[in-house]
């Protein structure tokens, strides 16, 4: 059975870069994003390697995507 993952993007706080990816879970207090990207303007983005850990307190708003099979 295939599970829907849900594609994010991760608005910080202090006009810091957003954060794009997938969203795999919460953990000590992050949010796990794999395939992450750092986003400081739509055409300016740049590859995460492996997984990102962002703590909670940092992130304003998490906005879904779109949907993504897994």
């Amino acid at each position: 059975m295939r599970r829907r993952a849900k594609m994010v993007r991760l608005h910080l706080n202090d006009g810091a870069p957003s954060v794009d990816g997938i969203f795999v879970g919460f953990k000590a207090g992050h949010y796990r994003i794999k395939k992450a990207v750092l986003v400081r303007s739509e055409g300016e983005q740049h590859a995460l390697e492996d997984e990102a850990w962002v703590p909670r307190r940092n992130v304003l708003l998490v906005q879904t995507l779109k949907g993504v099979s897994e």
